[in-house]
């Protein structure tokens, strides 16, 4: 409250493996989300190779820094997703927005097919309102940078949901270079674009 109310911040950043040893979707952390809901600000989920004391995905790697960021980001992040969708978060604080940040969003329409299809053929007991994609559609964005795939993904889930992202200042950034590359990914139109860039932006953080 502190921050949003007295220091004008617009989003919470969270990493998607939770603490505690606590699924996303435990009524352990309902008082986070029903204050975000009232509050209005966004949850924005973004991973790092190296976590300290909190398991991740990569430690499968060990000390192999570059396999631990290949995978850590994407797979991390769609962990989150489906523990927020899937566990019930949504249905449960349907107010809340959600954010999956800077881990590409080729994977985001595949998940949420698989998502769908598995909730249609078994009684899921956390959600009953709407697929999981249609939650998806109304309370989460994901990021993309500048990605071939962007295309089909926007074609596939619609182009309501994507945001952009530089990745300025991590070292493997395509900054300053970064918007430069993204106008020019092949067959996606102007409104797109404009969308991708500003108008879901600011609909996300409430600008």
């Amino acid at each position: 409250r502190r921050a949003v109310e007295e220091l004008g911040f617009v989003g919470v950043f969270a990493r998607p493996e939770p603490l505690r040893a606590l699924p996303w979707h435990s009524r352990y952390y309902d008082v986070l989300w029903s204050t975000l809901e009232e509050l209005g600000v966004p949850m924005g989920f973004h991973s790092a190779a190296s976590a300290g004391e909190v398991p991740q995905i990569g430690d499968v790697f060990g000390d192999d820094l570059l396999l631990r960021h290949i995978c850590e980001h994407p797979m991390s992040n769609m962990m989150a997703m489906i523990d927020i969708i899937g566990g019930g978060v949504l249905e449960r604080h349907p107010k809340l927005k959600v954010a999956f940040l800077e881990c590409y969003c080729g994977w985001v329409s595949f998940m949420l097919h698989r998502m769908d299809g598995a909730v249609s053929k078994a009684r899921n007991p956390n959600i009953s309102e709407l697929k999981p994609s249609e939650f998806f559609k109304r309370q989460c964005w994901i990021s993309t940078e500048s990605e071939k795939e962007l295309p089909m993904i926007a074609e596939l889930i619609g182009d309501d949901n994507i945001v952009y992202s530089t990745d300025y200042p991590h070292g493997d950034s395509d900054f300053p270079h970064a918007v430069d590359e993204f106008l020019e990914v092949d067959g996606v139109p102007r409104e797109t674009q404009r969308k991708i860039l500003w108008d879901n932006c600011a609909r996300l953080y409430d600008l």
